[in-house]
């Protein structure tokens, strides 16, 4: 990964309503990779692969961060100032931060009365963003007269910084990060062939209200809409599992379930993510996230929305922290989905409908595979899911579905000297999943069986979601 173009990411200020310079970055990093580059009235780039392809995918990350504005400047020359995002007063205190003019960057202080002469009161009070003032070292107001401008925007100074065990640590990783495996998943597509038509976008204005989303998706008309965002890791201090869920940085990006969540989609997900061995971690979403997928689902008639996060620490502060590794691994489950997908697929959620088969297979004979005349059930398994009739069962009736629960239990069993009468064998049930309707899975391990020429009545139970 280029970590070298990260670092520019998150060094490029980009304040909500002020993303151009990040966004001409994004521009020029797209032009060796995209078939297509627009950029549209709000802001948005938007990099194209195989703009005729179907489905329609939006892939989304917001480049916009948290800052500050310009309000008043005092007769003394003192710089008062409002939030861009949501920011915590509290952490304000003491920070260098950086004025970004028409005329270049003019670096100031946020000050506080040291602590020799508050008063209890004082410790006490509630932090507000209109009380703190910036210092840049102006005596008064006409010495900043052509320099600082009101609105002007500002931000923390850049930190990119190197942690132990592939952690990354700087501001803006919210939502730089997920711009960054954007552009990597896009040069990653540059070698595979595509039947889905990409656009990748590089949204604005997502910490004011996700409206650079809203727009662009307005425009792409996609089918699929997936952003990548940031979300709270739950990994160090002070952060209560039992309401933020459990995440932890290294272990893979998160995918949601949720109402935000589109069900057949996040069913795809996961399903590239346990083939491709790609580690990932679940969040329960019981509302709308806070990202840009909220706005792209409800785009003209509705989109089929899923969120890829990447799990962060410290989120909305100076320094947020990061791991290469779940980067590296959303970059992969992005390109493994956008590759797999071809032609129509409906998204529309149906209700799981259960279908019962009975099927009896009758096996000649078998070469056990566990010593002499024993047979587990990952083994008399693998012989039943290759056998013609069963086949023609699964093909037949696990057809038009977008996914699916498939199990069968071995009813009875019938020795061949005595095929007129039963043998009761105990059920057994095997299940497992797969998403896209193609060959059968792996067989969970039970109680052996015992080796022989049989004929088996199997119970075959399918369950279809749509």
């Amino acid at each position: 990964m280029d970590l070298d173009f990260l670092e520019k990411l998150v060094s490029t200020p980009s304040p909500s309503g002020f993303e151009q310079p990040v966004q001409e970055l994004v521009r020029n990093r797209f032009k060796n990779f995209a078939d297509e580059i627009k950029t549209d009235v709000h802001g948005n780039v938007i990099g194209i692969r195989n703009p005729e392809g179907e489905p329609r995918i939006m892939i989304a990350a917001h480049c916009d961060e948290i800052g500050f504005m310009v309000k008043h400047i005092t007769d003394e020359g003192y710089i008062y100032f409002g939030q861009i995002g949501g920011v915590d007063a509290s952490l304000l205190p003491g920070h260098h931060v950086e004025i970004h003019t028409a005329n270049g960057i003019i670096s100031g202080v946020i000050g506080k009365k040291p602590i020799h002469f508050m008063e209890e009161e004082d410790k006490r009070k509630k932090h507000e963003i209109h009380t703190f003032a910036i210092d840049t070292g102006a005596r008064k107001k006409k010495d900043l007269d052509g320099v600082v401008s009101i609105g002007d925007p500002i931000t923390f100074p850049p930190g990119f910084r190197v942690l132990k065990n592939s952690l990354l640590a700087s501001r803006s990783f919210d939502d730089k990060a997920g711009v960054f495996v954007l552009t990597e998943m896009m040069r990653k597509l540059i070698k595979r062939k595509l039947r889905a038509g990409v656009f990748a976008v590089s949204t604005v204005q997502e910490e004011v209200g996700l409206r650079g989303a809203r727009t662009s998706a307005y425009a792409i008309k996609p089918e699929v809409g997936i952003a990548i965002d940031v979300d709270f890791s739950s990994d160090y201090p002070g952060i209560d599992k039992k309401r933020v869920g459990e995440e932890s940085l290294g272990k893979g990006p998160v995918l949601h379930r949720g109402a935000n969540i589109n069900p057949v989609l996040e069913k795809l997900l996961i399903k590239t993510a346990k083939e491709k061995n790609i580690p990932y971690q679940l969040s329960g979403s019981p509302r709308i996230t806070g990202t840009d997928a909220n706005v792209m689902q409800i785009t003209r008639a509705g989109v089929a929305t899923a969120v890829v996060s990447i799990p962060t620490r410290y989120m909305h502060t100076p320094i947020e922290v990061v791991s290469i590794r779940d980067m590296e691994n959303a970059v992969k489950l992005l390109v493994s989905f956008v590759t797999s997908l071809s032609g129509k697929v409906n998204f529309t959620p149906q209700e799981i409908r259960y279908q019962h088969f009975n099927l009896k297979l009758r096996i000649h004979s078998f070469q056990p595979e566990n010593g002499p005349g024993k047979m587990d059930s990952s083994s008399i398994g693998k012989i039943i899911t290759r056998h013609r009739g069963y086949n023609n069962v699964f093909q037949t009736q696990s057809s038009n579905c977008h996914a699916y629960t498939l199990s069968f239990s071995i009813i009875h069993r019938f020795r061949p000297s005595v095929l007129n009468s039963t043998e009761p064998a105990v059920p057994r049930a095997y299940t497992a999943e797969n998403h896209k309707c193609r060959s059968p899975f792996t067989i969970a391990r039970s109680p052996v069986w015992t080796a022989g020429t049989f004929t088996y009545c199997v119970q075959i139970e399918l369950i279809k979601y749509g």
